[in-house]
């Protein structure tokens, strides 16, 4: 006979690198709750009545599953709690369970591995793929330059840790980066408040960093809905559209590095920056101040408009060139 366990795991999509852990994870409680709800709908009342507590008991006990993504809420109706899933629940433990890093780390390996490719499959990620999402379903790479008229209607904001780096765990950059603003501000942001002259210290850092911002690219006409600093090694965006070379479609490109060679010391700062190979060492080398250094190669193709070459180019050497882009 199954266990309540046993059918919570299938119930809950739990993969199989995680059984061992799975009360990290959830509670017992979280268990016999999915359990009894069987795939269905159900309000704290119904619940109550299942299994024999009040209906006060059971809306406390739904709703701290609910904060911590066990359960969702129906969208239509936000008295009817519906099971979450194991892939939602693990974006929420990665950020903000205490013992999330005391998985060992080929394990944490594995748990990402396996919710990168989830991420993949999931639908609206095939539509930035294919270029049918709308445009505030897709992402864009912004210049630190915009970065004041980005932020300048927004009156709220909250970070919150980076779920790409704390899942993939493969670079030492700051993980408290990641913020929403105003109405992007849900029961489920969690993080902390902070000002907005703390959020633009934060992006500031990040991109100093070496971090990308990442944006909506309908800011302008629909307001800012928050700001993910990414690195190519953990952000499953840029992962992603690396691997599928969707660059264009999603994300969109903006913005496009110009080089002049001429003004050029070859300090080779810009090539540390980069993710996309833009600039590289080639096979020549150029003289410089009576010192024989590696010459710059420069592919703007590669470019994703994303200026973190530009901000630490010593002699201004690289500017950021505003692109024609087709919003619609």
């Amino acid at each position: 006979m199954k266990t309540t366990r046993d059918k919570f795991i299938k119930l809950f999509d739990v993969p199989e690198i995680a059984i061992p852990y799975l009360n990290m994870f959830v509670t017992e409680q979280d268990m016999d709750i999915v359990v009894t709800m069987d795939g269905k709908g159900m309000t704290p009342g119904e619940l109550a009545g299942k299994i024999g507590i009040t209906e006060e008991k059971a809306r406390e006990l739904m709703e701290d599953s609910y904060l911590r993504s066990v359960l969702n809420k129906d969208e239509n109706d936000q008295g009817v709690y519906i099971a979450a899933n194991f892939y939602q629940q693990l974006n929420f433990s990665c950020k903000f369970a205490d013992n999330y890093h005391s998985i060992p780390k080929e394990v944490r390996a594995e748990l990402d591995d396996w919710n990168y490719g989830i991420y993949k499959t999931t639908p609206m990620f095939e539509k930035r793929l294919k270029g049918e999402a709308d445009i505030s379903s897709n992402l864009v790479y912004m210049v630190l330059d915009e970065l004041d008229e980005f932020m300048s209607k927004a009156k709220r904001f909250r970070v919150v840790p980076c779920d790409c780096r704390n899942l993939k765990d493969d670079c030492n950059k700051p993980r408290e980066t990641c913020i929403r603003f105003d109405d992007n501000i849900t029961d489920r942001t969690f993080g902390r408040e902070i000002t907005k002259e703390e959020a633009k210290e934060i992006i500031i850092n990040a991109h100093k960093k070496g971090l990308m911002l990442q944006v909506n690219p309908d800011w302008r006409e629909n307001g800012a809905a928050g700001v993910c600093n990414c690195c190519a090694c953990c952000c499953y965006p840029v992962r992603a559209a690396i691997e599928f070379n969707s660059k264009g479609k999603f994300p969109i490109v903006e913005n496009i590095a110009i080089y002049d060679e001429a003004s050029c010391t070859h300090c080779g700062r810009c090539v540390k920056r980069c993710y996309f190979g833009v600039f590289t060492f080639g096979n020549e080398e150029v003289e410089v101040n009576g010192k024989m250094r590696k010459k710059i190669v420069y592919d703007p193709e590669k470019c994703w408009g994303c200026g973190l070459c530009s901000t630490t180019c010593p002699t201004e050497s690289i500017v950021m060139q505003k692109l024609n882009v087709d919003r619609e």
